[in-house]
Order: structure tokens, then sequence, then C-alpha cells
């Protein structure tokens, strides 16, 4: 491969810009090909940010054709095998024991190596010949006709494969390389930015980070004006040559081990299965049951994503052994003797047969009441005598099965709406952010991981102040009078002015403080604590009128109504306190953590815990009316509109339910999961936040699911819509706090 002069236009981190034309990366790499004079084209690992300094780096590995490795965060170069470490300064042998015979090294001639992540199994070390690389980057040249009038974006991380095209294209042609930091990747305000302002005219992306860009982004990439000439988005299993759409890319799905220089295959991808949380694959285990004394055949499947089958050909019982031999996570929960083993023409197992083997006899052993029964017990579910007398409708249904039945909704991805503005917080935000006045304007108040509580103006996102505080905040912001008050993990109640974002007062309770604080119409604060106590703050006299003991802590946010406040907590129970006093009125306890908040509609609560049970309360004496059962984890309150009691849960489902908890609906979302409550959109639809990332407009009437991403990383909060300005703002894990305009009619 032959290097010719290029050029380096860098943005830092810092927001500074570094131009290197062709003499200045010229001298640059020429100073590094004398460090690297005489390592006999053994691998170096480069441990350096990433920068034009890291650029020129590679450039004079590849000009004395050395194999270079690119570090990343948490990598170990020894047992990466590389020979010698470059910090940017000096070049130190760390590893001399991997020696290879120059016949090894001609053979393989490698120009770079990689490290893969691990996703699929462990991390590998992957080295990539000259052979492979060099005719690649060749048709690339080639095809897209790159030359030095070209700039090309170096945006991908340097841990994959197509930031060395983006490197070695520049090496080539000649071209000026536009090399932008990492972060810019998910943040596509930023990106959209430099794409607009500095123009690249090569540019590779994903179909995530491409699908991240609003409409205005999107429709002036692809519009006349763009001076963006080469576009390669990857992802695709089909590729299209000509104008005519080639075959998917199939994978074989073989999974093999390295024994000697050579592959021995060990298993398939489709035999690799996660069970109560731990990944296992089904061969692996049929291969321990074979080890038995007397095991002919042994084969494992998993029967509809729940229940490990284990098939059996043995002259013996074996459900004794297997206890000695395997985990107990994978132990099957049935184990069926074969006479013959069911094959496919082909000569493979016919797994299809041997699920209809199980269908067959579960259908047989279950025709009785006495063997329903007889096969609960094997799971410690005893026998009720009246079972057969109860009616679905005292399960909570009033239609036979209608609880059963649930609609799967495919959730389709919408043109992104602009972003207004953008703040970025530096760590992680988890609480949602607070929409209020302020010198009768709207602002927008939000606190991240990292400290940081910060005020900004809606309409442009002016930062009016911002206060960095030496405590990791979790929880909302609330407003209370002047004051922004919000709980820290350091047990902290920090009272803030809203107007400066001073600390006026700080409240320390007896151990962390995860829930958002409540608000009585006195401007007093109730914030409960994972010291076991709910507090009573009075933020005018700066005191504590008084502190409750509570059976636990709770991240859920207390509720005041009239003269008593409910508090939930992890410990399951709810508990209705006396306002003037801190004294308990009552307690209901449940059998499960409870993580949302009380939920009221006309004197009666709503309570969900973890387990799926949704309750419904007394409010004046604690005592239950009705509960109905998701089966289904539940962290999010439940939302009353419509007359409908609208639940959500961890595992994606929306349950539809009437006040008397009769489930009426139920949708299932794909890869999405819920942990905030969901919020009126318009009379028949609902918008939901899913973890994902994902803002969800779900129609109820006609199923069908629109959604917009919020951010490049998890969201665990709600978001806040200003109905005046037509703006959402939502806070992600990517440490940014947005503000989306959305489209009128939108809500």
């Amino acid at each position: 491969m032959i290097t010719v002069p290029f050029s380096i236009h860098e943005l830092c981190d810092s927001g500074e810009e570094r131009l290197l034309s062709c003499n200045d990366v010229c001298e640059k790499v020429a100073s590094f090909k004398e460090v690297f004079r005489g390592i006999d084209a053994k691998l170096v690992a480069l441990h350096m940010p990433r920068s034009s300094e890291l650029v020129c780096a590679v450039a004079a590995l590849v000009d004395i054709h050395t194999p270079f490795l690119i570090l990343q965060p948490g990598d170990n170069p020894v047992s990466l095998r590389a020979h010698f470490l470059f910090d940017g300064k000096e070049l130190v042998e760390i590893n001399s024991l991997h020696e290879c015979t120059s016949d090894e090294a001609e053979e393989q001639d490698f120009c770079y190596f990689i490290s893969t992540s691990g996703t699929t199994g462990s991390a590998k070390l992957v080295g990539v010949p000259y052979s492979c690389i060099g005719p690649n980057i060749e048709d690339f040249s080639e095809r897209f006709s790159i030359t030095s009038d070209d700039l090309v974006l170096c945006s991908t991380s340097f841990c994959f494969d197509p930031s060395i095209v983006e490197l070695f294209l520049t090496f080539t042609s000649g071209a000026q390389l536009l090399l932008v930091p990492d972060r810019i990747r998910s943040q596509p305000h930023l990106f959209s930015n430099v794409l607009k302002t500095y123009t690249p005219t090569f540019v590779q992306l994903t179909p995530s980070v491409l699908s991240l860009f609003d409409e205005s982004t999107l429709s002036w990439i692809f519009s006349d004006h763009s001076l963006i000439r080469c576009l390669l988005i990857g992802g695709t299993r089909r590729c299209r040559v000509n104008g005519v759409w080639g075959g998917e890319f199939t994978a074989t799905g073989d999974i093999v081990d390295v024994v000697d220089g050579k592959y021995v295959v060990v298993g398939r991808t489709d035999d690799q299965i996660k069970l109560n949380g731990i990944r296992c694959n089904l061969a692996a285990l049929s291969e321990i049951v074979h080890t038995l004394r007397g095991v002919f055949f042994a084969y494992f499947l998993l029967y509809r994503d729940k229940f490990l089958v284990l098939f059996v050909k043995s002259e013996t019982a074996i459900e004794g052994s297997l206890q000695q031999i395997m985990s107990s996570s994978f132990i099957p929960s049935k184990v069926i003797y074969l006479d013959r083993v069911p094959l496919t023409p082909s000569g493979k197992v016919d797994r299809l047969k041997l699920t209809l083997m199980l269908e067959e006899q579960c259908s047989a052993q279950m025709k009785s009441w006495s063997d329903i029964f007889k096969f609960l017990e094997k799971f410690g579910i005893r026998h009720t005598p009246d079972l057969s007398f109860q009616s679905f409708v005292n399960y909570g249904s009033k239609r036979i099965g209608c609880s059963d039945v649930v609609i799967d909704v495919s959730v389709i991805l919408s043109l992104q709406p602009d972003i207004s503005w953008a703040c970025d917080t530096k760590k992680c935000i988890d609480g949602t952010p607070l929409l209020t006045k302020l010198f009768d304007e709207d602002v927008v108040a939000a606190c991240s991981h990292s400290g940081v509580v910060v005020c900004l103006r809606l309409r442009d996102g002016f930062c009016l102040w911002k206060t960095r505080i030496h405590c990791r905040f979790e929880t909302s912001p609330t407003r209370t009078g002047d004051y922004i008050v919000v709980g820290g993990y350091d047990g902290g109640v920090y009272f803030l002015s809203a107007n400066t974002g001073v600390t006026e007062w700080r409240f320390g309770c007896g151990d962390a403080v995860k829930a958002t604080c409540a608000i009585d119409t006195s401007d007093n604060v109730y914030v409960p604590a994972y010291d076991r106590k709910l507090y009573k703050l009075d933020p005018k006299q700066r005191e504590c009128v008084w502190s409750c003991p509570i059976r636990s802590g709770s991240p859920a946010r207390a509720v005041v109504l009239k003269e008593c406040v409910f508090v939930t907590t992890i410990k399951g129970s709810l508990e209705a306190i006396n306002m003037d006093r801190g004294m308990l009125l009552w307690l209901y306890q449940t059998q499960a953590p409870i993580f949302s908040s009380l939920a009221i509609f006309c004197e009666s609560g709503f309570i969900s815990s973890v387990d799926g049970v949704v309750t419904k309360i007394r409010l004046n004496d604690g005592k239950k009316e009705v509960a109905a059962n998701t089966h289904e984890p539940i962290f999010a309150r439940v939302s009353i509109f419509c007359n409908l009691v609208h639940i959500v849960t961890q595992s994606g489902s929306l349950f539809l339910a009437d006040l008397m908890l009769h489930i009426l609906r139920s949708f299932r979302f794909a890869s999405c999961s819920f942990v905030v409550p969901p919020r009126t959109v318009r009379d028949n639809a609902v918008g939901l936040v899913s973890s994902s990332g994902l803002f969800i407009i779900f129609n109820k009437d006609n199923g069908e699911a629109h959604a917009f991403r919020l951010g490049a990383g998890q969201v665990f909060s709600s978001v806040v819509v200003s109905y005046e300005t037509n703006c959402m703002i939502a806070g992600c894990r990517d440490d940014w706090l947005r503000c989306f305009k959305l489209p009128v009619g939108f809500l």
C-alpha cells in the first residue's frame, strides 16, 4: 500500500480546531518513523488519545510495513500479544516472548489488529493482512473516485474496522481527513452541525446513527445542495450491484475453537440460549449428559423460550445423576426417554418431531384435574380444594381468556423532530426535568449523576445558571417557593435558589435520597430516605418539622392528599401518615417491593409491585378493594385517564383495565421496556417512554405505534411537554438534556 502526503483538520473535544498541512503531516510521520525504526515488523500497540498524533503514528507504521493495534480503554497490550507499546512519546518493548519466524511474518503480512467486543463470546484479537485491506481500499478509491480534493470524515470509533477505511482512503489518495471526537457520533445535533459546517465529501454512517438525525438534517444530506458526494451506510445483509439486489449474506452459524491452528466445530449459534439470566449452549449441555454411563443419545430443546427439555436414549433412568453433573440452573424441566431418534431426510435431529412428541406427552398427562395438580406440586404449588368452583370473574376477568389475549405491536421509527437545543450535563440523567417559571419565562431545570444542576431558558436553551455539587443525583428536581429542591445520594436534600442556583440550605438525612421530593400547599417538603424515615422539612424556617419511621427506603415520590402523606417502600408497604403530626394512620403490605408512587383516583389509590400485581386501595382505611396480576414486573406508577387504568411493565407490555382492574386489552411492544408511567397524548393515543430510548405514540384504536429516539442512550425518566411552545424536553443516560421542537398537531 503506497501512502501519499495528506492533511488533517482536527476538531478537538475542547472545541478548538487544529489544521495540519501536508508538510506538517509529513514532518510528524517522518519523526514517528524514526522512533519505529528497527522494530522488525513486530506488533505495536498504540496507547494514544483520538487525535491527529495518533493518525500520523498509524501512517508511519503503514509506511514501514509494521502491524499496529489501537488500544481501547481497559485493553491489556501484553494479553493482546503486542511486542511494543507507544504512547506518542516513548516506545517501550513489553513482550519479547511471542516471537514469529520470518517465514510466518512474511506469510501472514499483517497490516493491523483489532480487538472484538466479545458480545457473542470471549473477546478476540483479529489480524487483518495487507492482502485483505489493500484490495479493499484500492476498490473503494476507484469505485468512489477518491482524490486529493475530497474531505473524508473520520467519525467512526477506532475500535471498529470502518475507521481503518476512513484513514487508509486518506493515506492513499492525499485527501484531507476531518477528524472529529468520539462523542460527536451519539449527539445528532452536534453531528448535524459538523456535516453542515465542514461539508465533508465522503461519509460513513451506521443505520442507527443515521436514524438519530432530524428531518431537516436528513433533507439537507439528500438534497442537491449537500456537498456529501459519497454516503456509505453499513449494516445491511444485502448488497446492490449495478442496480440489482443480490441475495442475503448468510452466516453458517457454526461456533469453532482454534486448536493447533485448525478449526474445530464445537456447536452452533442457534444452540446459544439464555436461561434464568445465564447464557449457555444446548450442545454443550448435551455433551455433559453424554458422559453418563449408558447414555447413547442426549438432546436439549428450549420449549416456548422458557422450559428446558432433555430427550435421551439411555439404558437406565438418569434424573438422579443429572443433579451431580449439571448446575442447578440447567436441570431440565422434563426428561423424555426415546426408543429411537427422529431424523430429518438430511440426517439431522428432527426438532419438530421432538417438540410434537413433548406436546403429546404433556397433553396425555394433563387430561384430568388430578394430573394437573400432580404436575403443579412439582413446583411447590399446592391444590386449593375450591379451585374448580372459581370462575374467571373471580380471578379478575369478565370474559374467559381476555387477559390472555395479547396483541403484538410493531413500532415504526418516524423522522426525528428537530432539536431546538441540547445541554451536556457530563453524566447520566435519570430524573425527569422540571418545567417551571422564572422571571415570567418558562425555564427547565435538570440534574445528573455528575452533580450538575442546571437551569436553562426553554425558548433557546440559554443557561441561566449551573451549579456543581459533589453528589450524585438520580432524582428529579422540584420547585417549592423560591427554591429548586433535589435529594442526593449523599443523603442531602439541597435547596437551591431558583434565581441563582446557589445552595441556600442543605438538610442531611441518615442515608441516600433516591425519591423526588413532594410539596404541599404550604411549600413544605416531604422526602423518604433510605434510613427508613420520612422527613417533613420547612424551607422557610430551615428546619425539620418531624421525621416518621417507615418500613424501608423508597425511590418513589410521596403523594400528598388533604391531611395525609402516602409513601410506598421497597419492602412492599403503602403507608398513610398524618401530615401535621407525622403519625402512622394505616399500613397496607404487599408481597413484593414497590418502586413507584401511589396513583389516586376518586378517593381510591392504585399501587403496583414488581411481582406484577396492581392493587386498588381504599384511602380512608387502607383496605384492599380488588387486585389484578399481570404476571410481568412493574416498576412504573399506573396512569388513569379516559376511565381506564393504564399499566406498563418492564417486559414491554401495556395493559388496559377498567377501574375494577378487569384487564380489557393487552399489548406487547417488541424490544421495549417501560419503567415510567404512560401519559395521555390524545383521546385515542398514549405516549410511552421505552428504556431503550424511544418515545412511542401508540394509537389504541388502530394499534399503530410510531416512535422517535430521545437520545443515544437509555432513558429512565419521563418526558416533559410544553404545549404552549410545542416542545418536548427529555433527559437521557447519554448525559444530554434535549429540547425537541414537535410538529404542529403531534401531541
